[in-house]
């Protein structure tokens, strides 16, 4: 590039007009406001439930740098400033003492025309030395907010010291105001007192009017890291939980103690459509829930409940869940849509897989653990009984549901730990589904087949039913899994020759 000095004046004009055009005819530069809008949407999504498992100093960290990227782009033309400015304040923390939140509330106080861009409000912490930023943020926002996170402030029960209870009243005392709340969620990580406890404290603390009519989903996580020993165990009825009276639509719930508890939380609303239970099999005392427990429950809510989404739940014993599984009948639920259960709600025993077929259901969804938790699925996870079980799903639909074409999709959501399960050594048919516990030396002598050749298989016989079977991409090569394979016997002295595939 020339040395801008050494040119004409009238050179150095024609060269920065010539950069400047270049910058403007930059690709995305051309995208309509919409598209724009779309990329700022995903660039700068924050997933609020997930900070239930994150600790404040990244929480800090990822809201700053969100912070940062917006006013860098606020500050890169008018374009930019006009689309990035609701961004910046679409979310809006309050309890991070930095400077760049401490200016996002100033200028909220200052400029009324930009507290309607304020959606989501996430009430962090209850330090005294932001009572004035907490109390001004609610007072001028509370028309304007549609999703409030209470996050870690305490409840009148666990946590009754004077700040506490001070941000607790401040939240208290706006509610009313928030005539446009769609969405509550509720969460401690640590020194709550367990989701029975956080709902019969906070709720009825908090609405002790009533809920808001416009509120249509209620989520309620408790980090559930606590020992039993010190966390408040409620089995009783939760006080004043009238069935058929809260409007929300949408439940999610996160390590409840106990089906007493789940059962309250099932028959508040006069609707449901959506419910979730996520990962019961988490903290050092989950509660123990079988899908029997969770389908009766919802019984209440068969007629209008459109998607059940059940994840890992911590069991008894599989034989328990077989029998459990027995009494289980999503016939009843007509208007079901959507289920996703997973491995350790369903087990894997083929006979009980048309127990699971609801008359309009059009997507099921069948989640392994994640390779991260203990005993999350290994290579040799997906054998003999988990493709029967696949199989006699899809055909049970068939035969069953009165439009034979009406599922149209199954998800196997199944991404295996590098490695198998050291267990199946001894017993690798009775670990892969197959009824007769094989002896030490006929185990010397199992090989398993690629998973995904088993899932290949499946969906070219279901795909001539009009089901369409999606799953994860392989984690490895069909000659990386033998060569991994060939490695798990062969470290403990075993031969690879004359196996029987399972």
């Amino acid at each position: 590039m020339p040395d801008l000095n050494t040119l004409t004046a009238e050179a150095r004009e024609a060269m920065k007009a010539s950069e400047f055009q270049s910058l403007w005819e930059c690709p995305i530069m051309s995208f309509p406001d919409e598209i724009m809008l779309q990329i700022l949407e995903h660039a700068t999504h924050i997933p609020e439930l997930e900070f239930r498992d994150l600790d404040g100093s990244f929480q800090k960290s990822l809201f700053l740098a969100r912070v940062v990227d917006m006013k860098n782009l606020a500050w890169t033309c008018r374009r930019f400033r006009r689309l990035a400015t609701p961004f910046l304040y679409s979310w809006l923390p309050v309890g991070h003492s930095n400077a760049s939140t401490l200016l996002l509330h100033r200028t909220l106080k200052e400029d009324p025309s930009l507290r309607p861009l304020c959606k989501s409000l996430v009430i962090i912490s209850s330090e005294p030395a932001l009572d004035a930023a907490r109390e001004d943020i609610l007072s001028f926002l509370g028309t304007t907010i549609r999703s409030l996170h209470i996050q870690n402030i305490g409840t009148p029960a666990n946590a009754p010291t004077p700040p506490r209870m001070h941000a607790w009243n401040q939240v208290r005392a706006t509610l009313p105001k928030m005539c446009q709340l769609e969405r509550l969620i509720l969460s401690e990580d640590g020194d709550g007192v367990g989701v029975l406890g956080l709902v019969k404290t906070s709720i009825y603390s908090l609405f002790q009017g009533g809920f808001p009519p416009s509120l249509r989903q209620l989520r309620v996580h408790d980090g559930g890291r606590q020992s039993l020993q010190r966390r408040s165990f409620l089995p009783t009825p939760l006080k004043d939980a009238r069935p058929k009276t809260a409007p929300f639509t949408d439940l999610s719930v996160r390590s409840f103690q106990g089906p007493a508890c789940f059962d309250e939380l099932i028959r508040w609303p006069a609707t449901l459509k959506k419910l979730t239970i996520e990962e019961l099999g988490q903290g050092r005392h989950p509660p123990v829930l079988n899908l029997r427990q969770i389908w009766s429950h919802a019984m209440v809510h068969c007629q209008c409940l459109t998607h059940l989404r059940v994840g890992n739940l911590v069991l008894e014993s599989m034989a328990d869940l077989d029998r459990a599984l027995f009494h289980v009948d999503f016939s009843y639920f007509t208007s079901l849509a959507s289920l996703s259960l997973s491995l350790s709600a369903t087990g894997t025993n083929p006979d009980r897989a048309a127990k699971l077929i609801a008359p309009r259901l059009e997507t099921f969804e069948w989640t392994f653990p994640e390779p991260t938790v203990p005993d999350g699925p290994y290579l040799n996870s997906f054998a003999w009984r988990e493709e029967e079980f696949l199989r006699r799903f899809a055909r049970e639909a068939v035969e069953k549901q009165p439009d034979p074409r009406a599922l149209r999709r199954i998800k196997v959501d199944f991404v295996p730990t590098l490695r198998f399960d050291p267990r199946s050594l001894l017993q690798p048919m009775y670990l892969s589904g197959l009824t007769a516990q094989p002896s030490y030396q006929s185990s010397l002598h199992a090989s398993y087949e690629y998973p995904w050749d088993r899932l290949d298989r499946i969906a070219e016989e279901v795909l001539g039913h009009g089901i369409r079977l999606v799953y994860n991409k392989p984690a490895m090569t069909k000659a990386e899994f033998e060569e991994y394979q060939g490695n798990f016997r062969g470290t403990r002295g075993h031969q690879a020759t004359g196996v029987t595939t399972i």
